[in-house]
């Protein structure tokens, strides 16, 4: 959903996923460049895709492609990620780093939804695990999954 809603607000998307499927999924979102950080160069194909480096970028996991990611923003570039990302992130101190908890901001999620309805933003679901197994959705963490997991509180709302 990231990538579609910065594709929405004009911007030329570079995508680190994981594994070739992620890469496929990434691409058919519409992402101006997707490169597997399993196996590509990071730095090296990210400065070729913004030679002064990215204005902005949104981290969602720790570790060394995350740092070689980081690194690759520009004097004054800005990045957002959620805090507890481990290993923590090493960011330098010409970059403006923003960590958020993700609590709900009934103003951000009016202008989400709003987003989401207009330019059709739909989110790909990986597994929908019902509350009584939601020990699965945690043994599904730690695996290769593309997308979101899901707990299902109550399947009688159930949207399919």
């Amino acid at each position: 959903m990231a990538v579609q809603l910065a594709k929405t607000m004009g911007a030329q998307v570079f995508a680190i996923a994981s594994g070739k499927d992620g890469v496929e999924l990434l691409k058919s979102l519409g992402c101006k460049a997707v490169i597997n950080g399993k196996e590509d160069d990071i730095f090296t194909l990210a400065m070729e895709f913004s030679p002064s480096g990215f204005d902005a970028a949104i981290i969602t996991a720790g570790g060394e492609a995350a740092n070689t990611a980081v690194n690759c923003l520009r004097k004054g570039g800005r990045i957002v990620y959620p805090y507890g990302i481990y290993p923590e992130l090493n960011i330098p101190e010409e970059v403006e780093a923003t960590g958020y908890h993700g609590e709900p901001d009934p103003e951000i999620i009016t202008r989400l939804h709003r987003h989401i309805i207009l330019n059709n933003i739909t989110v790909h679901i990986s597994g929908i695990f019902a509350l009584k197994d939601a020990y699965k959705a945690h043994e599904a963490l730690q695996k290769h999954y593309l997308g979101k997991l899901c707990i299902e509180v109550n399947s009688y709302h159930r949207l399919d």
